[in-house]
């Protein structure tokens, strides 16, 4: 085995990051902040995904949806991703998953550091690194009480039968 392996790591509301990590199973403890799991799904069989086992209460990370709403996962808290039998990523590895995760990580753009729902008067105040403000009519709503994971996976769910249906009728 490697000592050190090159390895994704992405952390909530984070960009992804490539990270060279001592291959270990102690190190990946540390860096996801406790007992790990390892993840392996069909269609993804060339790297392990890696993540906190008891990750129930922690707030989601990235939405995973293989074949169009047959087998959706959403991974809470911090990941990482390496290659199978924790081999360093190649570089075609590092592109494919690299993609995925940021096409695929949740949006934390209209949250607070808390996870709370900024409200419209909030994002007003907030500039984003393009240097304008965004308003937007639909988040009019003052505090709400909706659970936001519910929201987002009943939205990421909505898109994927979109895509499959675009994708179907484009053939």
């Amino acid at each position: 085995m490697n000592k050190t392996i090159i390895a994704i790591h992405k952390q909530i509301a984070k960009k992804l990051e490539f990270k060279k990590i001592e291959n270990a199973s102690e190190e990946f403890e540390k860096i996801l902040g406790g007992k790990i799991e390892i993840l392996s799904f069909k269609g993804f069989e060339d790297v392990f995904f890696i993540c906190r086992k008891y990750r129930e209460r922690l707030r989601p990370n990235i939405y995973i949806n293989i074949t169009f709403g047959k087998l959706d996962e959403t991974i809470r808290g911090d990941l990482i991703i390496v290659g199978k039998d924790f081999k360093s990523l190649t570089r075609e590895q590092a592109l494919k998953y690299g993609e995925l995760i940021e096409r695929e990580s949740y949006n934390y753009s209209y949250f607070d550091e808390n996870g709370k729902y900024l409200t419209n008067k909030q994002l007003k105040k907030k500039v984003y690194p393009h240097g304008e403000f965004i308003v937007e009519s639909a988040y009019k709503q003052e505090e709400t009480e909706t659970n936001s994971t519910e929201v987002l996976n009943m939205i990421l769910k909505m898109q994927a039968i979109i895509l499959q249906f675009i994708k179907n009728n484009s053939q």
